[in-house]
């Protein structure tokens, strides 16, 4: 076993079926990182060239174009290409690498669709790309080959388990402010802070759930290890197995309906950024107490990674479009980002 994860209760009180942890190459999981930075950057790419094909389409009245098919070919090969990292690097660490994408939404509108970017805008960029950079490089360094023994005792950790609670309660909580706001803004009467109360409860709620699929999908990554380089067919034959696909379709398929929901409800502009920076922070917690990867962080890591955290996060603000200049982040573009892989 890796050192650090061998004194963790996990593996000491439950039964695994067999074998150890095997820790992963360091060179694998630059591997990992790289593959994650090309899957956001083309997840991106392929949803811009979307957009543009749509905008297209209404233009000449043609269904889909060749724009639009190129772009929807790069979104899914780049959908699995981020797949594949989870199995090479932390999941507290890619989820970061998502903002990235915020990134290449400012420079494909700059180049492609020559809106004007600000001096904010720019300004936000380094501070995405900057502090993703300094998560990633003092975030968790160590990467694990679990057995199937090891993934379903996962679920048994206290952490996880308070974690999934406070989940249920603050996401509960959040979706009944939402609604209680939602009925009072129908009814033509919004209740006070009703500009942003409604989204932030909104945007909670939906990514404390949605980024389940983000856990789902590493534990997944490593389902499919065991089963295709280690020929453990009786995976497939075991309840955890399809319990965890169940588990992904349906958180996958949550976040992407509150996600084009959001974009009925709310003006896309400003609910969209606010959708994914909670989705981004929401995915390194649940990935980093699931997998137990803030185990062997030492202080001096936690402060960088949380600076790191802190300064992608400002960066998004900066990156905000601003009311008075709502010209800079055009409407398809910000939908373009809502179409992100999970």
């Amino acid at each position: 076993m890796g050192s650090g994860l061998s004194t963790e209760a996990c593996y000491q009180q439950v039964e695994v079926s067999s074998g150890e942890v095997q820790e992963v190459d360091q060179s694998m999981i630059l591997f990992g990182i790289l593959l994650g930075c090309l899957g956001s950057v083309g997840i991106n790419t392929g949803n811009n060239m979307q957009a543009v094909g749509l905008k297209m389409s209404d233009a000449t009245g043609q269904t889909h174009n060749l724009t639009w098919m190129i772009g929807t070919l790069i979104f899914f090969t780049a959908t699995i290409i981020n797949f594949v990292a989870f199995g090479f690097a932390p999941a507290a660490v890619l989820a970061p690498l998502e903002s990235i994408q915020f990134v290449c939404n400012v420079i494909f509108n700059r180049v492609i669709n020559k809106a004007r970017v600000t001096p904010l805008m720019y300004a936000g960029s380094f501070c995405v790309v900057a502090g993703t950079l300094v998560a990633v490089v003092w975030g968790p360094r160590n990467v694990y080959s679990f057995d199937l023994g090891h993934l379903k005792c996962f679920w048994a950790a206290p952490g996880w388990l308070l974690y999934l609670f406070l989940v249920i309660v603050v996401a509960a909580s959040a979706e009944k402010i939402n609604r209680v706001y939602q009925r009072a803004h129908d009814a033509g009467e919004p209740l006070q802070n009703d500009s942003w109360a409604r989204p932030c409860a909104y945007a909670t709620s939906s990514a404390l759930l949605g980024t389940q699929s983000v856990v789902q999908a590493k534990v997944i990554s490593e389902l499919f290890e065991l089963l295709t380089a280690k020929e453990q067919t009786s995976i497939l034959s075991d309840w955890f197995f399809w319990f965890t696909l169940v588990l992904f379709a349906v958180t996958g398929f949550v976040w992407l309906y509150r996600l084009n929901k959001a974009l009925k409800l709310y003006s896309p502009l400003f609910i969209i950024p606010l959708l994914q920076s909670n989705y981004i922070m929401c995915a390194v917690v649940s990935g980093g107490i699931y997998f137990q990867e803030f185990l062997e962080m030492k202080a001096h890591q936690w402060v960088l990674f949380i600076l790191g955290i802190a300064l992608m996060f400002y960066g998004l603000y900066l990156l905000f479009p601003r009311k008075d200049k709502g010209d800079d982040f055009p409407k398809e573009a910000a939908v373009s980002v809502a179409q992100t892989a999970l």
